[in-house]
């Protein structure tokens, strides 16, 4: 049966599309009010840094972290405990903490110190087939003093940035732990794309030898 070249790249396209139709996914991301430690590294914040990003590094594989906040001017004080406070005001909170590079992670640990009202947490990541996906907590009550939460990612999903909202506020964001840090997720679309396409690719000129040999 001869198979035009027509119908081989019609093939091509449809698988294409396929591949990029976005796919089903599910968050296994677990947000606890507790200090629960796991392989962590601690986050070492640049002193004395004001703006709406405060940067630092992973204590262990040097890590670049980035903290922002669009909404009010973050500043990592030159003494004291290392943290992260509004310029000025409370802290209501932060749109990201992620990792240099697009660099993933499993586990988040940090003590929002000295809050009210409650805190709602915005994580993003990825699920065990490279799917992004993003999962929204529900509130958590806020207190004086220490607040540790722990947010870990399981069956095998992992966590691009972390973000929460306290619209009560909260004094700053110390004792940052990072855990399960790896290299940035490709994109399953891209990486199906490229399969395809070269698995496309390689039944045209599969198609193109037949014809020369029964030429």
């Amino acid at each position: 049966m001869k198979i035009s070249r027509l119908s081989v790249l019609s093939l091509a396209l449809a698988l294409l599309g396929f591949a990029a139709a976005p796919g089903l996914s599910r968050a296994d991301f677990v947000v606890v009010k507790a200090n629960v430690p796991q392989v962590d590294e601690n986050v070492l914040l640049t002193s004395g840094e004001v703006g709406n990003t405060i940067t630092g590094v992973t204590n262990q594989t040097n890590t670049g972290v980035f903290i922002t906040s669009a909404a009010q001017v973050l500043e990592s004080p030159s003494s004291g405990q290392a943290r992260v406070e509004a310029e000025t005001g409370d802290l209501l909170g932060l749109d990201s903490i992620n990792l240099a590079g697009g660099a993933t992670f499993t586990s988040l640990i940090f003590n929002l110190f000295s809050g009210s009202g409650s805190v709602v947490f915005t994580i993003n990541g990825f699920d065990a087939f490279n799917n992004p996906e993003q999962y929204t907590s529900s509130a958590f009550a806020l207190g004086n003093g220490q607040n540790f939460f722990t947010i870990t990612a399981i069956n095998g999903e992992r966590i691009s940035s972390v973000g929460f909202s306290s619209p009560g506020g909260i004094d700053d964001v110390r004792q940052l732990r990072i855990g399960g840090i790896a290299p940035a997720v490709p994109e399953p679309a891209s990486v199906a794309m490229f399969g395809l396409g070269a698995g496309a690719l390689g039944l045209v000129g599969a198609v193109r030898r037949r014809r020369a040999t029964t030429a």
